[in-house]
């Protein structure tokens, strides 16, 4: 499990670094639901700007979820991850007491890719 996960953290942060485009991962969404780039020199066209535009879509949900789960926010999760998966693996390596508690944590951690065809349904929480 900590091989998949290791992998499905890659896997993130190289579709959350290419969605930046080498500018900045932070997105906003505004009035017309549109989704666009934070950050971005003023002189930036409205097409380098733009991550969604809103021709009846995306909603005004959507266009929030989509903001909200920008690359920088996932960048910043898979950090957060990464540290957790070192700490378990260390609990699993050192087979003490904390072995029980970081194989407990595992399969919850690798949930979130229960779709990914890798992904063991053994694992299932």
């Amino acid at each position: 499990m900590l091989a998949f996960w290791t992998a499905r953290l890659g896997e993130d942060e190289h579709t959350a670094r290419n969605a930046c485009h080498d500018g900045p991962g932070d997105w906003t969404t505004d009035d017309s639901y549109a989704v666009s780039v934070v950050g971005l020199p003023p002189g930036a066209d409205v097409f380098s700007r733009a991550v969604a535009f809103n021709e009846g879509s995306p909603s005004e949900e959507q266009a929030a979820h989509i903001a909200r789960h920008d690359p920088s926010r996932v960048l910043r999760d898979v950090a957060a991850a990464r540290r957790r998966l070192a700490r378990i693996d260390e609990a699993i390596g050192a087979g003490h007491d904390s072995y029980d508690l970081a194989s407990a944590l595992l399969p919850l951690e690798v949930a979130a890719y229960d779709n990914h065809p890798d992904y063991k349904e053994a694992w299932r929480p």
